[in-house]
């Protein structure tokens, strides 16, 4: 009698498993196609930054090492054989309006200005038609994944069937079967529910040693690489490729998520915008990989600098925002001075010279909520400007924005001339 329950079993086990190697092979392909393409479009979209942020030259921000690092990815990806033809033209279109775009350089005629216009233009289509490339192939996981969890329904559901046929062949056996067999199987049907509506957390009891104790652990294998492979989908797209730090789209967030959390509860909060000072020279004497490593330098040490509930992001360029919780502006200023004073007496070790090292300064506009501003545009406002003022009074200073309303008590730090200087290992 027990013999077809045990079929059932196997059946349901081995089609369980089946399942469980298609959605790894879905989440698998889903990242392998959306994470080079996320990749470019933050690429694409830093130049976007610097058209409309920052000016320097053209010809330094396209420089032919950027292009040829964007065209050859462009070149790569359309090698890739995506799941859909919309896939595949979105990304032809994209590629073609970033030739566009460079084949504006080649025009002598047109002003600096408009030149600027043009690639702006063009590179904000190409960077649309990326951002299409990764909506539809995240869509094609989610049908997909839809279509498989609907079939494992139907097999849970047989095999339910099945089991309750055999549960009416005696009470005895049917008892058994209730406490044995069916609350698994029950346990399995809603976690299958759970996570067809999305909840990637759901999991179900391991209980025993059986096939159906066997089923649960793979369904919550699944269910945990699913989960793990959404959160690497949602990382890449909050996360700055240059330096690993939040990028600019996550900072915003964060920003007006804490800007929400601050009316609502009457808290203080403030935010440090951090510019590298004579970053340009940097990239101008040494060049824009000795550039990229000071960023990333930059950025390592801010994150040790940075207590645990802070949140530090690049916003473009050499600049960087750090968004301090429940920090008023006194305990702001101190953290502020602290990271200024790091820099300023710390050198960075150069990575193909470790016996030589770089030294830098950077200037922080610090501006605190609600003392300063009552809103987040205003507040970011606040901090630019005193960021600014740390410019223009000499570099290598900390201003808060309080300084411009009540004298210059909370301007702090001091210039140091040519802060863009070589130095022996041994001094650092």
């Amino acid at each position: 009698m027990l013999l077809p329950l045990l079929v059932a079993v196997g059946v349901g086990f081995y089609a369980l498993q089946q399942m469980s190697s298609a959605m790894d092979f879905v989440a698998g392909e889903a990242i392998d196609q959306i994470a080079p393409v996320n990749r470019l479009q933050q690429q694409v979209h830093a130049l976007i930054d610097e058209f409309r942020f920052h000016h320097r030259p053209v010809e330094t921000v396209l420089s032919r090492e950027v292009r040829k690092v964007i065209g050859g990815q462009y070149r790569q990806l359309l090698t890739v054989d995506f799941s859909s033809a919309g896939e595949y033209q979105a990304m032809e279109n994209s590629h073609r309006d970033w030739q566009q775009a460079i084949a504006f350089l080649a025009y002598d005629d047109a002003g600096e200005d408009a030149l600027r216009e043009r690639l702006l233009r063009h590179l904000e289509a190409a960077e649309r038609k990326l951002v299409r490339v990764r909506q539809m192939a995240l869509a094609e996981m989610v049908v997909l994944r839809g279509r498989i969890l609907k079939d494992r329904e139907a097999t849970l559901g047989f095999l339910t069937a099945v089991l309750l046929l055999a549960l009416s062949l005696s009470l005895m056996i049917g008892a058994w079967l209730s406490r044995s067999v069916l609350e698994p199987v029950r346990s399995l049907k809603e976690g299958a529910r759970l996570l067809g509506e999305g909840e990637l957390s759901a999991r179900v009891a391991e209980v025993g040693h059986d096939e159906l104790a066997d089923l649960a652990r793979t369904f919550n294998l699944m269910a945990q690489k699913l989960e793990k492979s959404h959160q690497e989908l949602a990382s890449l797209s909050a996360v700055d490729y240059l330096t690993g730090l939040n990028n600019v789209r996550e900072f915003y967030r964060l920003f007006h998520e804490e800007t929400r959390r601050a009316e609502r509860y009457g808290h203080a909060f403030s935010l440090l915008i951090l510019d590298i000072d004579r970053f340009k020279e940097i990239n101008d004497t040494f060049g824009h990989q000795l550039g990229d490593y000071v960023l990333q330098e930059v950025a390592r040490r801010l994150r040790e600098l940075v207590r645990i509930n802070d949140h530090a992001a690049r916003i473009g360029g050499d600049e960087f925002t750090i968004l301090l919780p429940e920090t008023d502006g006194e305990e702001a200023a101190e953290l502020a001075e602290r990271i200024r004073e790091f820099f300023s007496g710390h050198a960075i070790a150069l990575f193909d010279h470790p016996e030589s090292a770089i030294r830098i300064t950077v200037s922080i506009g610090l501006a605190t909520f609600p003392r300063d501003a009552r809103d987040a545009n205003s507040l970011f406002a606040r901090a630019d400007a005193a960021l600014y003022r740390a410019k223009e009074g000499g570099r290598n200073l900390m201003v808060t924005a309080a300084a411009h309303d009540g004298g210059n008590h909370d301007r702090v730090g001091r210039e140091r001339r040519g802060s863009v200087t070589w130095t022996r290992r041994s001094s650092v």
